[in-house]
């Protein structure tokens, strides 16, 4: 993938923003709903933005650490690498609105049986903003030079692709929570 910097931020922003008001939606919806699964297997609406707040909780340090670290200036145009690119689109819904591949999270990642309580929607909005914030900082460094560390603590992203892997995998989960609320009503 190649584009503007300043594009791609703009669209990831607008992105994130669409995220916020998806979930401040969430906090009409009564809590029996929020907790209730569709079946055994499945995670409830809760279980599915605590788990994208544990990446956060894991990924927002990071990528505020490494923009304040990088020494690199803003490049005008951001070329995606190529593990991240692959892993940012494995992220993305197709057209139709179904994921790509289902994924097996990781046991720490994964909240189902863990008490969640309805605060996580506030949570994950709080985070979000965090989100913006700190893609509205990346303008000033390079978004393919600046590096961040992964969960796989031995892979590394360019801060570009782990914001679109980021927001892809949160786009990914609200999908998820659309259909926990669709099959519950």
């Amino acid at each position: 993938m190649k584009i503007e910097s300043s594009m791609l931020i703009d669209r990831l922003l607008n992105e994130a923003l669409d995220l916020i008001q998806q979930a401040q939606k969430l906090k009409e919806i009564p809590v029996d709903k929020l907790t209730d699964r569709p079946n055994a297997k499945s995670w409830n609406v809760l279980e599915c933005l605590e788990h994208i707040s544990r990446y956060h909780q894991f990924y927002l340090p990071e990528v505020r650490q490494q923009i304040k670290a990088s020494p690199y200036p803003a490049a005008r145009v951001f070329r995606s690498g190529w593990f991240g690119n692959y892993s940012a689109n494995s992220m993305l819904p197709k057209k139709e609105g179904k994921v790509n591949m289902a994924m097996k999270t990781f046991p720490d990642m994964d909240p189902q049986g863990d008490k969640v309580e309805v605060a996580v929607i506030g949570q994950f909005i709080e985070e979000m903003n965090e989100l913006v914030e700190l893609m509205e900082r990346s303008r000033a460094v390079d978004l393919r030079k600046t590096k961040c560390n992964l969960t796989i603590r031995w892979l590394k992203f360019t801060l570009g692709d782990t914001f679109r892997f980021l927001i892809n995998h949160n786009r990914r989960h609200f999908l998820q929570i659309d259909r926990i609320l669709n099959e519950i009503h």
